[in-house]
Formats: structure tokens, C-alpha cells, sequence
């Protein structure tokens, strides 16, 4: 796996980047509109293809402005939905796109979301320790686990435990509409490689921690054309992920 996603990332900065694709800028404008908008707060003068700000530009632009292939129609129906969202819903379009895009984000997330699960509070250390099992001792590992966690922490989705170096569950958001809940439902899918389960499996997953859905969002029959709703014949639906067209 790579880690990809190595720099704290401010919510701002991917409200510029989702409104450069809006608007139509080109691949290059956009980088331009990016590099600007960070350069007079990070790696300030800084020239280098390699300074701190040019990976963050980079973040951006793999989330919102050149997604891979098979992730321009999830690009896609992640801006529409964003148009419509509005105060921390907004924090949810952005997130459903890192946990997308980003494996290694997706990962962290995956076990600040079991280890709250367990416990009221997780630690820097377990969580550095779990991704480290997985994806094996090296530095790089655990700086960037400290990256996403700060990243979580901006946008309060995650607050400071009472020890140094834990965490405790932020501001749970709950979406307000089933097509915030299919844009999350399909982040999760797309993160684990699933393409058939049971929507409570999935809107359950631990990636998803920082949600809270009613369950109107579990028995509504959702309208994407991107996600398929059916009845289980175990009571309750399977949702199923449809091939890009």
C-alpha cells in the first residue's frame, strides 16, 4: 500500500480544490490556484518540488482534480452532493473522498474507529502499532499515521483525550439526506474493494466513526444510479456497487 497522504490537510484548501473542478479550471490552473493559496502559509518561498506545500498541492489535486480513472464518476457524484450540502455536511463530502482516494487514510481511520469502539479513548501509539503491523516498521509509517490523526483533529472529528498523545471521538455528524448517506456508503465500499454487502455493514463500517445514522438513512430506498438497494433475504437490504459506464 501506498501511503500517499503524508501532509495535514486543512478543509479549506479541498473547498478550493472541489470548487477549481466546478468551475471548470483547467489541470494547470488549478495547481496555480492551489499553490497560491497555500503559499503564503506553507514552505513560504519555497520553489522546490519537494517542499511540504507542493505535496499538500498534490493531496488536492489526487483528491478533487485528477482522481484516477476509476474514480472520476465517484469525483463526479461527490460534487453534486456537495452542492447541496451545507455546514458540517460539507466535512462529510470531503471525508468520503480521502477515504476513497487514500488507502493508507482510509486505513488509519478503519482503527480509530474499532479502537473507539472498545474504548472511549485511543492512543497515538496503538494506532501507530496497528498500521505498523500491517504495513511494516518504517518511519514514514508512523510519521504520516501522526499526519491523517492531525488531519482528523482540525476537523474536530477527532478531540484531545485527557492524556497527551489520546484521542476521544469529536463532533459525530449525521447526514440529512440518503444521498449524503450513499456518497459515505460508497467511500466505505470503495475503501474496503466490496461491491455487494448489507447496508448496515457498510454505513457500520469503522472508517465511517465519525457518522451517526438515523435509521431512516438504513431502510430508505436510495436513488443513485451508482448503488443498487435490495431486499436481503435476511431482512434488511444489500446494497451493490454498480460498474462505472
Amino acid at each position: 500500500m501506498q501511503i500517499g497522504f503524508s501532509q495535514p490537510i486543512e478543509l479549506a484548501w479541498l473547498e478550493a480544490a472541489a470548487n477549481s473542478v466546478a468551475e471548470g479550471l483547467s489541470v494547470e490552473e488549478a495547481r496555480e490556484r492551489l499553490d497560491d493559496l497555500l503559499s503564503h502559509k506553507i514552505a513560504v518561498n519555497s520553489t522546490s518540488k519537494r517542499s511540504s506545500r507542493n505535496k499538500r498541492v498534490t493531496i488536492l489535486m489526487s483528491t478533487w482534480v485528477t482522481p484516477k480513472r476509476e474514480l472520476v464518476g465517484f469525483r463526479d457524484h461527490a460534487l453534486s452532493v456537495l452542492k447541496l450540502a451545507s455546514g458540517r455536511e460539507l466535512t462529510l463530502v470531503h471525508y468520503a473522498m480521502l477515504i476513497a482516494t487514500y488507502p493508507f487514510f482510509a486505513l488509519v481511520a478503519s482503527h480509530v474507529g474499532r479502537l473507539l469502539r472498545l474504548q472511549d479513548q485511543c492512543s497515538m501509539d496503538q494506532l501507530k502499532r496497528r498500521c505498523r503491523e500491517e504495513l511494516g516498521q518504517r518511519d514514514t509509517v508512523s510519521f504520516a499515521v501522526t499526519r491523517v490523526t492531525r488531519t482528523l483533529l482540525d476537523w474536530e472529528l477527532l478531540a484531545k483525550g485527557v492524556k497527551t498523545g489520546t484521542y476521544s471521538i469529536g463532533q459525530s455528524i449525521e447526514p440529512s439526506s440518503p444521498g449524503m448517506a450513499e456518497l459515505l456508503a460508497e467511500a466505505a465500499m470503495i475503501s474496503s474493494g466490496e461491491t455487494n454487502a448489507l447496508v448496515e455493514q457498510i454505513l457500520g463500517s469503522p472508517c465511517l466513526f465519525p457518522c451517526r445514522f438515523p435509521f431512516s438513512m438504513v431502510s430508505s430506498h436510495w436513488q443513485s444510479k451508482r448503488l443498487s438497494l435490495t431486499t436481503s433475504e435476511y431482512g434488511g437490504f444489500r446494497v451493490t456497487r454498480l460498474e462505472e459506464r
